[in-house]
This record gives C-alpha cells, structure tokens and sequence, in this order.
C-alpha cells in the first residue's frame, strides 16, 4: 500500500533505498547528483522538490524582495498558500508581488524559462521581463503593460494572451496563458499570478 511500511519485512534492507545525510548544495550550488538521486527515488519529484527548495532559502532571502520560504515574517497568507499551491502542481505558474516584481515560480516554470528560480537575483518586473523577450502572435515585441500579469496587476482583472518567448537557455516556446489578480479577502491586491502552457504545434 502507498505510504506504508511492508509488514513482513525482517531488516532494514527490504524497506527500499537508503539515503545519508548529505548536503543538498554545497558552497551556495545545487549538488545535481544529489537531486537527481532524490528525483528517480520518489512518487511525486516536482512536489517534493518544491519542498527541499524551500528552507535554503531560509535566512538568506535577497534583499528587499518579499520572501515566501523562510518561516516568520510579515507576509501575505495568500501569497504564501498561493506559493505553496504553486509548488505541488505540474502546472506553470508564475507569482508577481504588488510593485511587479517577481516573487515565485514553480519548477515547471523554471524548465519553461531555462532558469532556477533561486538563481535569480532580486529585479523589477521590468528588469526581468527585458531579459526574457516576449513577442505577439505575430512575431512583434509585446509591450511590458500588454503582458497577462502586469494587466491582472495594473488593471486588477484576469487576461488572456498568446505569445512567444525565448528562455533564458535561448530554446523558443509558444505560450498561452492566463494572469489575475491575487486579491484578499479585505479586497486587498497582494499580487498577480500566471499561470501557462506550451501550445502544440499547429
């Protein structure tokens, strides 16, 4: 059964794989060995990934961005479970905060995009989208305000669009997608999320 321990089982041996402490990063680097290692060994690799990403970022949250992993703090419960939603799905999703900039994406975003989401360093949504080229469905540059999420954030209501996009690994991919308004209960915007998928090739 799923979750639970073999009943007949005499030695530690029969239980599976048996894996040390050892340090999944090392001088501030991902030990992709390791990661890798953990990947082939569990059910649901993007779920637990999400959550090894999280405590070492601990403690060292870039300054001035508002940090979603670390425990404590004054943040948003919304962005927070949004964060954690995020974390656990197969599903792109991008998190902007209430100024634009980024805060989060899941790491079916981060295959998307060619780029880890701890490598980067703190940015305006400006900044950042400058570095990841959007163009429209026909081939022309998608201005910054025409962008899903900066529509969802700036005009506080959900948009769709279909565009192109050149990671950061330089491979292109035709998107679509759709960003709103992550809003609080106390009608309090607290920042916008996108959520996309590649689209099959015609």
């Amino acid at each position: 059964v799923p979750g639970s321990n073999a009943s007949d089982s005499t030695e530690i041996y029969q239980e599976g794989i048996r894996i040390p402490p050892l340090k999944l990063y090392s001088a501030g680097e991902r030990d992709e060995t390791i990661w890798a290692l953990v990947e082939r060994n569990v059910r649901i690799p993007v779920q637990v990934f999400g959550d090894l990403r999280a405590p070492p970022k601990a403690g060292v949250p870039p300054a001035g961005r508002l940090d979603l992993a670390s425990p404590g703090g004054d943040r948003p419960v919304e962005l927070l479970l949004m964060r954690q939603l995020a974390s656990y799905l197969k599903t792109v999703i991008f998190m902007l905060g209430p100024d634009g900039a980024p805060l989060f994406y899941n790491e079916s975003a981060e295959q998307l995009v060619g780029r880890r989401f701890d490598e980067d360093d703190e940015m305006s949504a400006q900044e950042w989208t400058a570095l990841l080229p959007i163009a429209n469905e026909a081939g022309e540059a998608l201005a910054f305000e025409e962008r899903p999420m900066i529509v969802a954030l700036v005009a506080q209501r959900p948009a769709h669009r279909r565009f192109s996009i050149r990671g950061f690994d330089g491979l292109p991919h035709d998107i679509e997608g759709l960003g709103f308004p992550l809003v609080s209960q106390e009608g309090r915007l607290v920042g916008s999320v996108g959520i996309f998928w590649e689209r099959a090739a015609a």
